[in-house]
């Protein structure tokens, strides 16, 4: 296998070596994304979980290749771990080179690269490099035999070490005075080790080598565990970040147009750590702190939201280097904490107006709710809902082997599509606004007048100036523009206006004489143009 992907990597070498770097990833950094957690998506052979041919069949409701219409536009498909795993949510992967037969084959993969790319979509795949499952060949050979040369590809100590994850113990024993290091109960991998590290590396490029547009890293701010004196550091070390800097070359040499997307649960200070050229130079990470004030943006309100885009993109080197996201497969749903389809849709108006990359979890766009009868993960990882015949539409079977979501016979594509004033449309409608706006994705926010029930800020692309307003109240609300605060922009002071959003038959270019007031109805949004 590694003479096999030593030759892909000398193929993609010669085919994209001399590629300009500049611009290969703006698919990516003009793009929006979508995840799904793939057992939960679509069916298309009737044994009741989810499937490669299945999304296959729905790839049009994402993106049918056509600007305009009822299709999402989606750039870009996050698709949870597909690899061959003992488990229903992957991250525990047995064999990185083989699909998990329940979803399909490799030959199905390929006919998905195949149907995305002529719609205009890549496929960005999920990447555990942190651990692998209990059930690895690998982990099995060196838990089974201390003399085995894979022993020094994992952590094992004879002693149960002080080293802690949340508070408590990460060391599994497999004997007495036989301990391995699993930060998520599963094996690290010992990532420094040359051999592990190659091994990883080889991954990457055989799926590169398929045509996949990135990797998501799960969890790689666990990657590489220090110690130094005894005193331990399980996340984001030195180590972690140099060991990605290799990656990320490795990856750009083959590709550079392939993207690398980081899980890094903290603070936006570390996650500016990853996506620095003298960091982990990744190409984005997930903005965590950012989709936790949206989620709660109707108690701390418009003004913390604004003031946090800020502080955000201050603490980054750009605003197209943060994924902003309505949610994802380890978060509760949108729908079931904001109750109402106007807030909903203020919400989606938000999230669609940040600079950065957006990113919609499957079913927020319907409103999806929790499942019913269970609890933790699965509550949020439920079959997505297509219309209401039997089990959602989401299957034939007779029952579906993944939970449904409550009121499923209301919240599905086909009722959502056939009201013009639903959350889907309004998803539908922001997205197109969204790349109605070049350069948006890597605009500057700049906050003006916000307040709890009204944010009020600029936004700045490469070469145009915009005023944005959204009322988040169930309340008409009134705010103004004074002339003298407008930002300068390319030296000029602008004063003249459009209506960029929503747009009337007769727009015509208007001068703001001294002061703009406007009127915010509950719930609206409301661009202008500047010049």
């Amino acid at each position: 296998m590694k003479k096999y992907c030593s030759l892909l990597f000398l193929f993609f070498t010669f085919v994209y070596g001399n590629a300009e770097q500049s611009g290969a990833t703006d698919w990516f950094k003009n793009g929006v994304g979508y995840e799904i957690f793939f057992r939960s998506f679509y069916d298309s052979n009737g044994d009741g979980i989810g499937d490669i041919k299945g999304l296959i069949e729905k790839l049009d409701y994402l993106n049918d290749g056509v600007p305009g219409g009822n299709d999402l536009d989606i750039d870009f498909i996050w698709l949870t771990p597909i690899f061959q795993s003992g488990s229903f949510h992957g991250y525990d992967v047995i064999d990185y080179y083989t699909i998990n037969p329940r979803y399909g084959t490799m030959e199905d993969f390929d006919t998905l690269i195949v149907e995305a790319d002529k719609r205009g979509i890549r496929i960005i795949l999920d990447l555990v490099l942190n651990h692998c499952s209990h059930k690895h060949p690998y982990f099995l050979e060196a838990a089974g035999d201390k003399t085995s040369s894979k022993r020094d590809w994992f952590l094992f100590s004879e002693t149960n070490k002080t080293w802690m994850t949340w508070k408590k113990t990460s060391w599994g024993k497999i004997a007495e005075n036989d301990y391995f290091w699993g930060t998520f109960g599963l094996p690290d991998w010992n990532a420094e080790n040359p051999d592990t590290k190659a091994y990883l590396f080889d991954i990457a490029r055989f799926w590169l080598a398929k045509g996949i547009g990135g990797f998501r890293l799960d969890a790689i701010k666990h990657l590489i565990e220090e110690e130094d004196n005894g005193k331990e550091k399980t996340i984001n070390t030195a180590g972690t970040l140099s060991w990605l800097r290799d990656f990320s070359k490795m990856v750009k040499d083959i590709n550079p147009e392939a993207v690398l997307i980081g899980e890094i649960w903290d603070s936006i200070e570390s996650i500016a750590e990853y996506v620095n050229p003298e960091g982990a130079n990744i190409d984005a990470a997930f903005n965590f702190g950012l989709r936790g004030t949206l989620f709660n943006i109707f108690g701390f309100g418009a003004k913390m939201y604004s003031k946090k885009v800020e502080y955000s993109q201050n603490a980054l080197l750009s605003n197209d280097s943060s994924v902003v996201f309505s949610g994802n497969h380890d978060m509760q749903r949108l729908a079931s904490e904001i109750t109402t389809v106007d807030d909903l849709k203020a919400v989606a108006k938000m999230l669609f107006i940040t600079p950065g990359i957006p990113f919609i979890y499957y079913g927020d766009e319907i409103r999806s709710l929790h499942s019913m009868g269970t609890s933790g993960d699965m509550l949020y990882r439920n079959a997505m809902a297509w219309s209401n015949a039997k089990n959602a539409g989401f299957t034939t079977a007779e029952k579906a082997k993944v939970l449904l979501s409550t009121e499923w016979e209301k919240r599905n594509v086909q009722n959502e599509l056939s009201n013009k004033n639903s959350v889907l449309h309004t998803y539908i409608e922001m997205i197109q606004l969204r790349k109605s706006i070049p350069g948006f994705n890597n605009a500057r926010w700049i906050e003006y007048s916000s307040t709890k029930d009204v944010a009020s800020f600029f936004i700045e692309t490469k070469t145009e100036l915009y005023y944005c307003t959204l009322n988040i109240s169930d309340k008409n609300q009134n705010v103004t523009i004074q002339e003298s605060e407008i930002p300068v922009k390319d030296g000029v002071k602008r004063s003249m206006y459009e209506e960029f959003y929503p747009k009337h038959k007769e727009n015509k270019w208007q001068k703001i004489n001294g002061i703009k007031k406007i009127r915010v109805k509950s719930h609206e949004l409301i661009i202008l143009k500047l010049q």
